[in-house]
């Protein structure tokens, strides 16, 4: 009986329940508390769910810049499987059958022109697109690329001649 009387104080002396008006000892939320902790979730999910909705120019680029990535690699991986030079026929708008996403513009500098000293960016020819080659031995052709996003946001970046490695170009 001593352990019983004993919990028994200890409970009803709770130092957090002596505040409380004795209405609300022991209750459950009231209908108003429970609407506006409702009311609050559903704006923070709706602030949430804008910045999360819709794509940006940035997730549009890394998405292209992905695509050239896999396209590159895949091609360096079937060169050394099959001992045989493969190409990457990039456009404008794709690289070789994946176009870019939301208008998404490629632009390039090709080692023919950067050996020639001409440093502005070029296009690929719009028919056949650009033939970027991949040894059967693992390398591939260096070239320096820019994607530009219908407004100010643009990726600059080369790949590594002898892993295929994306390297991205800051400041430029």
């Amino acid at each position: 009986m001593e352990v019983a009387a004993t919990i028994s104080s200890t409970v009803s002396g709770n130092s957090l329940l002596r505040g409380l008006p004795e209405r609300h000892r022991g209750s459950a939320f009231t209908l108003v508390e429970i609407i506006l902790a409702v009311a609050i979730f559903a704006v923070m999910m709706g602030g949430g769910a804008i910045f999360l909705g819709g794509s940006t120019e940035e997730d549009d680029l890394s998405a292209a810049r992905r695509s050239l990535e896999e396209a590159a690699q895949q091609a360096r991986t079937q060169a050394l499987q099959s001992g045989r030079d493969q190409w990457v026929r990039l456009f404008t708008n794709r690289a070789g059958a994946i176009p870019f996403p939301g208008g998404i513009q490629l632009d390039l500098l090709t080692p023919q022109e950067m050996s020639a000293g001409i440093r502005d960016w070029g296009k690929p020819d719009s028919r056949v697109g650009y033939p970027w080659y991949f040894s059967r031995y693992g390398w591939l052709e260096p070239i320096r690329i820019r994607l530009r996003a219908s407004g100010d946001r643009q990726q600059a970046f080369s790949f590594a001649a002898l892993t295929g490695e994306l390297i991205p170009e800051t400041g430029k």
